[in-house]
């Protein structure tokens, strides 16, 4: 993300405005293309780790144009301050630190995260965010496990701990995925059903897969609660 802010601060005013002209004829849904848009039209590319839905993906599913929360912010002009307190406020309290809770409370576990000690927290918020950004992910954490770790490990691709939970959900359900979504979308008039097939058939390719689950489970308790 920090290469779109750096971008952001070395673009000239008319290469902005060449950028801008360039999106606008040629649209798609990527979030790269968003991040681009933001920057052209002088807002912050990063919202939050969490966003599945861009506003004007959101928009394209309403079928009409929403308000925009994002008005109502405060948002920090420094950057990096601004991607820390979003981080902490929505990726790590309401995502990562939720799922550990749940897990290790299930199991009559009594977890703690050591990387979120105050103290160690307190003191990396104090650090210049030039120094915490450096030229990678993890710059400050890579350059201390050098002392441990061996280079392979700490430079090899990044690796995540996620199921293949987009996979599963085709197989098991199939095409009453869509049949769900656009019986929803009908009673309910809240999702265009054009956008709502575009996702599924999307999702079927391994694209957009959050957005398709997020949808089909929005779905599936709306048609047990009201219909």
């Amino acid at each position: 993300m920090a290469k779109y802010y750096q971008m952001h601060a070395e673009l000239s005013p008319q290469s902005q405005m060449l950028l801008k002209n360039y999106l606008e004829h040629n649209p798609n849904w990527s979030r790269n293309w968003e991040y681009l848009r933001r920057i052209s039209s002088n807002e912050h590319p990063f919202y939050s780790g969490g966003e599945t839905f861009t506003k004007r993906q959101f928009d394209a599913l309403r079928g009409i144009e929403t308000g925009d929360v994002r008005k109502n912010i405060s948002i920090d002009k420094n950057p990096f301050l601004w991607m820390s307190k979003i981080d902490f406020k929505i990726w790590v309290a309401e995502v990562l630190m939720s799922k550990i809770d749940r897990m290790s409370m299930a199991h009559a576990l009594e977890l703690r995260a050591p990387f979120l000690d105050y103290r160690l927290v307190d003191y990396c918020l104090a650090l210049p965010p030039a120094l915490r950004a450096g030229n990678t992910n993890k710059y400050l954490l890579k350059q201390i496990a050098q002392k441990y770790i061996p280079s392979a490990i700490i430079e090899r691709k990044k690796k995540g701990f996620s199921s293949p939970f987009i996979e599963w959900l085709y197989d098991e359900y199939k095409d009453k995925i869509l049949e769900l979504m656009l019986h929803v979308s009908h009673k309910s008039g809240l999702f265009d059903p054009s956008f709502v097939t575009f996702l599924y058939h999307e999702g079927k390719e391994g694209r957009f897969k959050q957005h398709v689950w997020s949808l089909y489970l929005f779905c599936r308790w709306y048609a047990k609660l009201y219909l």
